[in-house]
């Protein structure tokens, strides 16, 4: 590459803009993830209070599931979010 072209300011101009457009990107997909992981906690809260309150199950319920869910193959290693 032509060191001239990489001091040139509408060069640094362009590496500075798609640094922020990286980082903005990031950003957003951080915030996607995010909002997934609420909707999915949302979900998986519901499911346990509908059937708590169709089996008349008491809070027992949550600690199994996470003791289930920690050591369930198919998950591979135990998620976290």
């Amino acid at each position: 590459m032509n060191k001239n072209i990489v001091l040139t300011n509408a060069y640094r101009q362009l590496l500075n803009d798609v640094l922020q457009e990286i980082m903005r990107h990031k950003i957003k997909a951080a915030q996607e993830v995010s909002i997934t992981i609420m909707q999915l906690y949302y979900a998986i809260g519901g499911m346990i209070v509908r059937k708590q309150q169709e089996e008349g199950w008491g809070k027992a319920v949550v600690e199994q599931l996470a003791s289930d869910l920690k050591t369930d193959k198919t998950l591979g290693k135990a998620e976290s979010f």
